[in-house]
């Protein structure tokens, strides 16, 4: 990681040593959240799950590397390949080393959310403002950029897609269809 990092080879750095704290930052959460997945799995997860427990997580950490990856590209671009095959790996990861039994992503549209949220309400690690971006144009960008990614892991990995905004509707909430598909998937 040090190559993209410092010099991808190409003996393009950033600007200034600034610019390297900014780029390495999003970098080294990644990175952490990463780590902090792992231990979770390996040292409380997985024991559970062998003494025959049932373990609900509430968000895989794929979640918040993949941002953290998609934030040094922003800072970045001249890495985008690089990080794109950070992200196959680290997808690669999750997918076969933290993979759960069962995997439910909750697909919900970034224009709804931030309907929602409204501008005030969105939080740092939600866009790019903090990287020099407008909060509503790049939380709508990041978002929509973690939206494919993530829908792609779940088709990948045979995660069942739960379309919140669809689910709500439905049946008036989306943790009802979540439920289900928990229950469902625990009978076979």
């Amino acid at each position: 990681m040090s190559s993209i990092t410092l010099d991808s080879g190409s003996g393009a750095r950033p600007a200034s040593a600034a610019a390297a704290r900014a780029f390495s930052s999003p970098l080294a959460t990644g990175w952490l959240e990463m780590a902090g997945h792992s231990l979770l799995y390996h040292y409380v997860v997985q024991p559970l799950i062998d003494e025959g427990h049932v373990v609900i997580q509430d968000s895989l950490g794929i979640k918040n590397v993949l941002k953290s990856l998609f934030m040094a590209e922003f800072i970045a671009p001249q890495h985008a390949a690089a990080l794109a095959t950070v992200r196959d790996h680290v997808k690669d990861y999750f997918g076969r080393v933290l993979a759960p039994r069962v995997g439910i992503y909750l697909r919900e549209d970034p224009a709804r959310v931030l309907e929602v949220k409204k501008t005030e309400r969105i939080g740092v690690f939600d866009n790019y403002h903090a990287f020099g971006g407008d909060p509503r144009r790049t939380f709508l960008d990041l978002q929509s950029d973690c939206a494919r990614e993530y829908e792609n892991f779940a088709r990948t990995h045979g995660w069942q897609i739960v379309d919140v905004n669809t689910a709500a509707e439905a049946t008036g909430s989306a943790s009802e269809r979540v439920a289900d598909t928990i229950l469902a998937t625990a009978a076979r």
